[in-house]
């Protein structure tokens, strides 16, 4: 996939590998001064993750939607079960505990 994007990022900006290199530097000099944060601030990003960051900050949007194009197979939210109102079925009450005599019967020892 990142190669799959990388090259349809020198397509984008005419095959230039120098303004590519460009980006990859200014990507290292951000990492290098500590980062950059996901959207979230849970965690930091990657170079390469900075640096498709400054790629996509200097496209347009046509641009932006070649060179990432939307996932296929986006995972759709389940809709949310309807609350009824009707309650549900009463559990049939609990067997009555089997006593020792009982148990001692139904295994046919004796004492």
């Amino acid at each position: 996939m990142p190669q799959e994007c990388t090259n349809r990022v020198l397509i984008q900006f005419g095959q230039s590998k120098r303004s590519l290199d460009g980006r990859s530097g200014q990507a290292q000099r951000i990492a290098a001064a500590g980062g950059m944060l996901v959207p979230d601030g849970s965690r930091r990003r990657t170079r390469g993750g900075i640096f498709f960051t400054v790629v996509r900050a200097q496209l347009t949007p046509a641009q932006q939607r070649v060179v990432f194009p939307p996932k296929p197979y986006q995972k759709k939210s389940k809709p949310s079960r309807p609350v009824s109102d009707i309650p549900p079925p009463a559990l049939p009450p609990p067997a009555p505990p089997i006593t020792w005599a009982k148990a001692q019967l139904h295994q046919g020892i004796r004492s």
